[in-house]
């Protein structure tokens, strides 16, 4: 194609041959990101982990913004039935409690760059879990709640497009 991208050029070659895409994998630059959990209750605890950090993102946004009390208390409340969520995964799975969890009111900056990041930490340890999880409704109570945490990614994104423009 006498028109296309360097984009176009390297989907191409990675879709009609393995050598690209072995230079790829081979690159020592390229890191692969994903996070393999060993068990489920590895996984759950990691859960724990990053949404008690958006907690505390969430509890210094609230802190530092009036204006976004009821949006930080809807999130926060979000983020409590999620942490329910997961305790009834883990009875059901018959692990024990949760770790420790970060406390809300920890050290944290009130930006929403931050805060969407951690947000999307969050959503990708969610998808992330899902497999080691080994039980149909455990996946599924988890998914709703890796949906719900994409909705409140969203919310963070319109906000940060507002204060842009």
């Amino acid at each position: 194609m006498p028109f296309e991208t360097a984009t176009e050029r390297t989907r191409r070659e990675l879709l009609g041959g393995g050598t690209a895409l072995a230079a790829i994998l081979a690159d020592s630059s390229s890191q692969v990101l994903a996070k393999d959990y060993a068990s489920s209750r590895e996984a759950l605890d990691d859960l724990d982990r990053l949404a008690s950090l958006c907690a505390m993102r969430l509890g210094a946004v609230g802190r530092a913004r009036a204006s976004a009390d009821v949006l930080v208390s809807r999130f926060l409340a979000s983020l409590g039935r999620h942490r329910s969520t997961r305790d009834e995964v883990r009875r059901r799975l018959g692990l024990p409690g949760g770790a420790g969890q970060v406390p809300e009111d920890g050290a944290a900056e009130a930006d929403l760059s931050g805060l969407r990041q951690a947000l999307d930490d969050l959503m990708i340890a969610y998808a992330e879990s899902l497999p080691v999880l080994g039980d149909a409704t455990a996946v599924s109570r988890l998914a709703i709640d890796m949906v719900e945490v994409s909705r409140l990614r969203t919310v963070i994104d319109l906000w940060v497009v507002a204060e842009e423009a």
